[in-house]
């Protein structure tokens, strides 16, 4: 269809119209391989195994199907920026093998392996958890959250990140006040939060909470859910690492976000965890458990 009201072009476009349609156009078209206007192959294309039958038509699309389709481009479209949580409290010493490994050794191949898997799109920062590692707060930042190819002082984010997850060890003696630390990372990301990215807090944790007067998880669900606004989408996603933790209790707060659970139970889990936290934005808010 020609839309233009310049004859010149109009009249271009007549000519490469014509040729198209000649004789010469539709042999060239079939000796390069495609089938022709009405869909018959060229003679040859049989002996190399492929089909000479006529095409079949896709199906035309179900009602909502384009909408569907958009919203996940959309979302594709979307870069991520978390805010990761590190668990440095006394139970991340506890061996989980023969060999003497630890949960936070543990934790440190996880979050080396994860990590990785953002794209440099991404924003990202660290806190570590533990008790009192800040004066009276229990949570600590190492990294402030950012572009993670961004400079940040003499490296970049990326190797920032790297390093402070590589280099974290457990406080000897000092308990976890792991739902407190939760809260206050969701209220600054909320606070922080960018319209053009997946925003989340991911908690990487023994799911232990044993500080004392520190909130309980029902607490913790209730100030959430009066917190969360759908308009400010802010996703929870806990990394349970060993058995020991309240897993329970960690679904029940991711779930008052939209946000999902995973618990890690041996390091080979790790990459595909990693990833199913990941993929959730592509379906997010209406994401299966």
């Amino acid at each position: 269809m020609l839309t233009t009201s310049n004859q010149l072009k109009i009249k271009a476009g007549q000519e490469f119209e014509h040729a198209l349609k000649s004789d010469y156009a539709a042999s060239y078209v079939q000796y390069m391989g495609f089938r022709s206007a009405a869909g018959a192959p060229p003679g040859w294309i049989g002996q190399y195994g492929l089909d000479t039958s006529q095409p079949k038509l896709a199906q035309s699309a179900a009602p909502g199907q384009a909408e569907t389709s958009l919203q996940v481009w959309e979302r594709l479209s979307l870069g991520s920026r978390d805010l990761v949580l590190l668990d440095v409290s006394e139970q991340m010493a506890t061996p989980v093998s023969p060999d003497g490994t630890t949960l936070e050794q543990v934790l440190t191949k996880a979050a080396s392996l994860g990590l990785a898997q953002f794209p440099d799109s991404t924003q990202m920062g660290v806190w570590a958890f533990a008790s009192h590692l800040d004066g009276s707060r229990p949570y600590k930042q190492l990294v402030p959250v950012g572009p993670l190819p961004a400079p940040l002082g003499l490296i970049t984010r990326r190797q920032q990140i790297t390093q402070a997850t590589q280099q974290g060890q457990p406080v000897a003696g000092a308990p976890a006040a792991l739902y407190s630390s939760m809260l206050a990372a969701f209220k600054a990301m909320t606070a922080s939060y960018q319209p053009r990215y997946a925003n989340a807090v991911l908690v990487l944790t023994a799911g232990i909470d044993n500080a004392k007067g520190d909130m309980s998880p029902a607490a913790l669900v209730r100030q959430l859910r009066t917190l969360y606004n759908p308009r400010r989408r802010v996703e929870i996603i806990p990394l349970m690492f060993g058995n020991a933790g309240n897993f329970a209790a960690l679904q029940q707060i991711a779930s008052a976000t939209g946000g999902q659970a995973f618990d890690i139970t041996s390091p080979s889990q790790i990459r595909g965890t990693f990833f199913s936290a990941i993929a959730r934005r592509l379906c997010s808010p209406n994401c299966g458990t």
